[in-house]
């Protein structure tokens, strides 16, 4: 073994993808002393997308304040990069991780990353690289849009700040007082997610129940997305099934149809940036991760990106949980995958010792793989 290239996702709420490369390092030069190892965490517009951008000479990182999920003021940082682009994060404004014990799925607002995208603006960038994911709203965008200038009209013509619990109030939606730093801005959505804004696939169905919405919940976002959808469509047609409008609970389709948003692969555009394809080469052997290995992480996330760009070289995956058929592995160009965790664990547990027991499920993992070679 001459080359291990480690290079996962952070896995959510227990370590970020630094620790976690350090942790699978660990593990592979006591397994593979002779071996070069090179670490490179990675994000798909998720957590952890500011830091992968961060780490590029001559970028610069600022925090500024800005809303929370439910107005509460929270510390978020962005990136400006050599070229004058700007990198801001979803979860640093509306994330998960922000959320109370007690989720509000009908009441969590995106304000405070419209804030964050205007104070790019504002700052001088033209461009801005936004992560969409690891979000607890679903208010189709509105709140963000609020931020920015868009007045969303009550029946009565009033204006007010929509969230999931009153979309369908949204009777008339005006453009005419935005935020002049923002007009005519290249603003880049980095997903890592394929759902449209309604329906079976999209954000209500799919996402709101790991946002605290119950089952009558889900149904009552997804009609008021199928409300948002109408207004998105009148302004940009097919914005509503656009692949990741839906990302963010619908923030993608909202910044699509009222800035001229577009869509892209997070994970493609880190790889980029980081120059992922050029890391990747000659290598013996692949390693990335994440939390929970399932059928989504195939779909856009970074395992399916590592894979996609992994040329000759075999792909391992260590998760925290793996709930993923081999079969599907192997069409995604995975060769094996090892669980830190045999079934799925509280996340308050999995946090308290996940170093290490990402350290030991990796030594694992690098010996049968040291026996099967």
């Amino acid at each position: 073994m001459k080359k291990i290239v480690i290079a996962p996702d952070s896995f959510k709420g227990t370590l970020s993808s630094r620790k976690a490369c350090r942790a699978i390092a660990n593990a592979a030069e006591r397994v593979f002393p002779e071996a070069a190892i090179l670490c490179l965490p990675l994000a798909d517009g998720g957590e952890g997308t500011v830091d992968c951008f961060a780490s590029l000479p001559g970028s610069r990182t600022e925090t500024v304040t800005v809303s929370g999920p439910l107005g509460e003021r929270v510390s978020a940082p962005l990136v400006f990069l050599p070229d004058g682009s700007a990198v801001i994060e979803t979860a640093s404004a509306a994330g998960l991780g922000l959320a109370p014990e007690k989720k509000e799925p009908l009441r969590s607002s995106t304000f405070g990353v419209g804030e964050l995208i205007r104070h790019a603006a504002t700052r001088g960038a033209r461009r801005i690289l936004l992560g969409l994911g690891g979000s607890c709203t679903t208010d189709g965008g509105a709140g963000a849009a609020c931020a920015l200038g868009v007045r969303f009209l009550t029946e009565q013509g009033e204006a007010f700040l929509p969230t999931g619990a009153s979309l369908k109030q949204v009777a008339k939606i005006d453009t005419t007082a935005l935020s002049p730093a923002v007009k005519g801005l290249d603003l880049i959505l980095l997903c890592d997610v394929t759902a449209p804004l309604f329906g079976a696939a999209g954000a209500a169905f799919v996402f709101a129940p790991q946002k605290g919405a119950s089952p009558e919940d889900v149904q009552f976002l997804d009609e008021s997305l199928r409300h948002m959808g109408a207004f998105y469509d009148a302004i940009r047609p097919g914005t509503s099934l656009l692949p990741g409008a839906g990302a963010a609970g619908g923030l993608g389709a909202g910044l699509c149809a009222l800035f001229g948003g577009r869509l892209s692969s997070g994970i493609d555009a880190v790889l980029d940036a980081v120059d992922g394809s050029g890391a990747l080469a000659g290598t013996d052997l692949i390693v990335t991760g994440e939390g929970k290995l399932d059928e989504q992480s195939l779909r856009g996330k970074v395992v399916s990106g590592v894979a996609r760009r992994a040329g000759n070289a075999p792909v391992a995956v260590i998760a925290g949980v793996v709930d993923c058929p081999e079969e599907s592995l192997k069409r995604a160009g995975i060769a094996r995958a090892f669980a830190v965790h045999p079934a799925p664990v509280p996340v308050e547990i999995a946090k308290k010792d996940a170093f290490r027991d990402l350290e030991k499920a990796a030594q694992k993992a690098f010996l049968t793989w040291k026996e099967r070679a």
